[in-house]
């Protein structure tokens, strides 16, 4: 949870844009569509592949 701030924060303050909607009308606790997108950018993230969590986050075209 602190990093999506952290995120949000760097957003706003460096990069001048709006925060992400990380969960998009979602309950990012219960597993639905919206987490399990959330939860495997976050691996492909783990894997040195960040274009899906972009993507997830609205800040690039899905790959």
């Amino acid at each position: 949870m602190s990093s999506r701030i952290l995120a949000d924060a760097m957003l706003e303050k460096v990069y001048g844009v709006d925060p992400i909607d990380w969960a998009d009308g979602a309950d990012l606790l219960k597993m639905n569509e919206r987490r399990a997108a959330y939860i495997s950018a976050l691996k492909a993230a783990d894997r040195h592949d960040i274009s899906p969590l972009l993507a997830f986050a609205g800040l690039a075209a899905k790959p």
